[in-house]
């Protein structure tokens, strides 16, 4: 329990709680070097919209109330898609993969986006269709898995097109969710995560407008 937590200056808290902070501890490194001391998730930063200009390295929180529509102070070109807050403070956007349509959850701690055993279900992938796909060993707070590396034809998510993506495929179980949305497809764009409004913008390709 924490007296207090600060990001920037500026004070940290769960939403709808007391000052007091609970944190879950663990003994497990989050990374082989060591170099990360901390996960900062969704229950502490939930409370504002983020800007998340990852080709930039910069990170900028907001405090939303009462709006609607376009209203991100970008100058470029930007795109929004509809969201939905999950239950732990997740959230959930559409993607087409290969046409057929899954519901993602973004998770900017992850290295790869992931398919787990309901997105694999929605896509009618079987485990024979999988028999050449190499296999990985991937690793997380959960524990860990092996996981196969399969090339779909295109992924989708609001204007976005990637053609040819190689995305991991596991069958793990993860309820009301399709698949995690990760760095591999989110570290070279800008996006502001809305959580006052359910919703995602995306800077369009070209005009990623990076911070000053």
């Amino acid at each position: 329990t924490l007296r207090s937590m600060a990001l920037g200056g500026l004070p940290l808290q769960r939403r709808g709680l007391a000052n007091t902070i609970s944190l879950p501890v663990t003994a497990q490194r989050l990374d082989e070097a060591g170099r990360i001391a901390g996960l900062l998730g969704a229950d502490m930063l939930s409370r504002y919209d983020l800007d998340l200009d990852f080709p930039a390295g910069r990170m900028t929180l907001y405090t939303v109330s009462g709006c609607t529509g376009r209203f991100l102070p970008w100058d470029a070109p930007y795109d929004a898609i509809a969201a939905r807050l999950l239950p732990d403070d997740g959230l959930l956007v559409p993607v087409l993969i290969d046409g057929r349509p899954l519901d993602a959850q973004l998770d900017t701690g992850a290295t790869s986006s992931l398919i787990d055993a309901r997105g694999l279900h929605r896509l009618g992938l079987t485990p024979a269709a999988l028999d050449h796909d190499a296999v990985t060993q991937s690793s997380g707070i959960g524990g860990q898995f092996l996981d196969r590396r399969h090339r779909f034809t295109e992924l989708r998510f609001g204007a976005e097109r990637i053609a040819a993506p190689v995305i991991g495929v596991a069958a793990v179980p993860r309820p009301g969710v399709d698949m995690l949305l990760g760095m591999d497809v989110l570290a070279s764009r800008r996006i502001w995560i809305s959580y006052a409004t359910a919703q995602l913008f995306i800077a369009r390709p070209g005009d990623r407008n990076t911070a000053p």
